[in-house]
C-alpha cells in the first residue's frame, strides 16, 4: 500500500542509478504526464527485448492517448494525414486506419488517394475489451518480432 516514491527511496543507490531503473523511471514519468511521443520514442530507441515485452500491453493505451491529443488538439479545418500519424504513433499506415476505427474515429481519402483523419471528432473513445495489438514500427525492434515465435 505504500506509494511508489516511498518504495524508490528504500532501494539502494546502485539500483536506483542503474541503466534499467533509470529507463523504467523515465518511461513511468512519460506515461504519467501523458507524453506519448517521448514514451514511444524511448521504447523504440532504448528498450531491450525483455523491457519491450513487459511494456507491450501499455503501448496501445499510450497510442490511444496520442490519437486523442491529435484529435482534440488539431485545427478543425485541417485534417491530419494518416502518414504523419504513422510516424508519430509508430504504426503501419494500414494499421492506423483500423486503430482510428477502434477508437471511434472516422477517416477519409482525398481525390489523390491520401488518407486523412478529421480533427475535433466527438466520437473518440478509448478501445475497450480484447483489442488487436498493433506492432511497433521500428527497425531495431523488428528483430524482436522475428526472434520470438
Amino acid at each position: 500500500g505504500e506509494s511508489l516514491s516511498l518504495w524508490f527511496r528504500s532501494l539502494p543507490y546502485s539500483i536506483i542509478k542503474s541503466k534499467e531503473m533509470m529507463f523504467s523511471r523515465r518511461l513511468l514519468r512519460y506515461f504519467r504526464f501523458g507524453n506519448y511521443k517521448c514514451f514511444l520514442h524511448a521504447i523504440e530507441t532504448e528498450a531491450s527485448c525483455l523491457q519491450y515485452y513487459v511494456i507491450e500491453p501499455y503501448i496501445n493505451e499510450i497510442r490511444a492517448l496520442g490519437l486523442a491529443c491529435l484529435n482534440h488538439g488539431g485545427y478543425k479545418l485541417n485534417p491530419y494525414p494518416l502518414v504523419d500519424i504513422c510516424k508519430i504513433l509508430l504504426l503501419e499506415e494500414f494499421d492506423v486506419e483500423s486503430f482510428c476505427k477502434d477508437c471511434g474515429l472516422d477517416t477519409f481519402s482525398s481525390d489523390e488517394g491520401i488518407k486523412f483523419m478529421p480533427t475535433k471528432q466527438t466520437s473518440f473513445c478509448y478501445p475497450k475489451g480484447s483489442q488487436r495489438y498493433y506492432q511497433l514500427v521500428s527497425k531495431r525492434l523488428k528483430k524482436f518480432y522475428n526472434e520470438v515465435p
